[in-house]
């Protein structure tokens, strides 16, 4: 039961990490795994002792969180292109966000705050809002014609790309993971305002592997290396990290709004539509924190 549970953490983990502007980090921590995720990915070398229980639970994470992607990808891509839909995707996540507010509140014993907390609380804020410039509101969908050259046990497909690009999607993934592991920071927006989210979706759409080996082998060490150091900090200053993870929360609430507004359609049924999914969404996120407490 708990494998199927944490296989669905992952898709949905998965489903936000493609969705710009919204955190596959902040998912993690509505899930209430983030400290064990981040834990685990950080030790699974290093802590021989528990490898084999740090391997089997991302294991089952991240299958999910391939699922959510291949499967979602496929949905966003034809969602997207109807206005409603992206709105109530995005307000449903926002509603997800806000509901997490209280577990984070309450989630260490002491959690009062004090001048540092609050200082950290609003850099991490702001480190947000300048964020939400990057442009998590350019349109998903790709206008890419890539000719396929081949396939690979009639599932993946093979096209012809240039080194230099396969190099710079190796950074992209590098970056992009560091952001998807950060609460509140969105590795799809990182991606948007790189250039590079619509022709990503297009890649898994079509299943052309060498653009996602590439990419993947670059999220790789970019997981490893945030997670071991966000780890560490959450050891040693768990209260000042949960405070740096709320603003950051707070601030990925501001961009999923910002991605909202352009967007919201301005009649009756988009207001009632848009306010049962942001209470469906809240409601969620609360009825998880009580799980996981």
């Amino acid at each position: 039961m708990t494998y199927i549970i944490d296989i669905l953490r992952g898709i949905v983990i998965g489903i936000a990490n493609i969705i710009p502007g919204v955190s596959g980090g902040t998912m993690a921590v509505i899930l209430g795994i983030y400290e064990k995720l981040t834990t685990a990915i950080g030790d699974l070398i290093t802590n021989r002792k528990k490898f084999k229980e740090n391997f089997f639970f991302l294991l089952v994470i991240f299958t999910g969180v391939i699922i959510g992607i291949l499967i979602f990808a496929k949905l966003f891509v034809i969602l997207f292109k109807i206005n409603i839909a992206k709105q109530l995707i995005f307000i449903v996540f926002l509603g997800l966000i806000l509901g997490s507010i209280p577990l984070i509140i309450k989630i260490h014993n002491d959690m009062k705050p004090n001048f540092i907390r609050i200082l950290i609380f609003l850099a991490s804020f702001s480190a947000l809002f300048l964020t939400s410039f990057f442009g998590a509101n350019k349109s998903a969908i790709s206008n890419l014609n890539i000719e396929i050259t081949g396939q690979i046990l009639n599932i993946f497909n093979l096209a012809n790309f240039n080194i230099f690009y396969l190099i710079w999607l190796f950074i992209v993934g590098f970056f992009a993971a560091l952001a998807m592991i950060l609460p509140g920071f969105s590795g799809s927006a990182l991606l948007v305002s790189l250039g590079e989210y619509s022709n990503i979706l297009y890649y898994i759409d079509n299943r052309l592997i060498l653009p996602l080996f590439f990419l993947g082998i670059g999220v790789l060490p970019g997981i490893f290396v945030a997670s071991k150091i966000i780890s560490k900090l959450l050891q040693k200053y768990p209260s000042n990290m949960y405070y740096f993870i709320l603003g950051l929360i707070l601030g990925s609430a501001y961009q999923v709004f910002t991605g909202i507004v352009p967007i919201f359609e301005n009649h009756l049924l988009s207001y009632f539509l848009s306010i049962f999914a942001i209470a469906f969404g809240f409601l969620i996120s609360l009825s998880l924190s009580r799980i996981n407490n």
